[in-house]
């Protein structure tokens, strides 16, 4: 958490958490949801009841060339101001039964999120310009919610 707190590139991390106040982010939740896909979901059994909350849809999504859900959103709109992003969101959760005195009262849920708007990948240049050789840009929207066993 040190790291998502001080970092300035952890500012559309820091915002999403805020949106679940009283959710604590748990590392092993977060962690977990590193690698899943369709066909290896989560597997932590140290948590039960899983939402997939970048999986939420848009009910009225207005891009025809996205399928509506949260992650896709956020890779779409990557590069963009992180409020008008944040405020996005918070109208699809809002549109799926998640507003926010809802999203306060899950304090018995955990929040897994791995958020990497833009991270850059690759091998170092001479260049006095931030770039690389073979430059690779990483997005990945991952947030869950889960309640813990224990």
């Amino acid at each position: 958490m040190n790291y998502i707190n001080s970092n300035p590139s952890q500012r559309l991390t820091k915002a999403l958490i805020k949106l679940f106040p009283n959710s604590p982010v748990d590392i092993s939740l977060s962690r977990s949801i590193d690698n899943i896909t369709a066909t290896a979901p989560i597997k932590n059994q140290n948590f039960t009841d899983f939402i997939a909350i970048s999986d939420l849809k848009d009910p009225n999504n207005p891009n025809p060339h996205q399928d509506g859900r949260i992650d896709s959103y956020l890779y779409y709109s990557y590069g963009q101001a992180i409020t008008p992003r944040i405020k996005r969101i918070t109208e699809i959760l809002n549109a799926n039964g998640y507003n926010a005195s809802k999203r306060a009262s899950m304090m018995n849920y955990s929040l897994g999120v791995d958020v990497v708007d833009g991270a850059l990948y690759g091998t170092p240049t001479n260049s006095p310009y931030p770039q690389h050789d073979d430059q690779t840009t990483r997005l990945v929207y991952e947030i869950y919610l889960a309640k813990n066993k224990g």
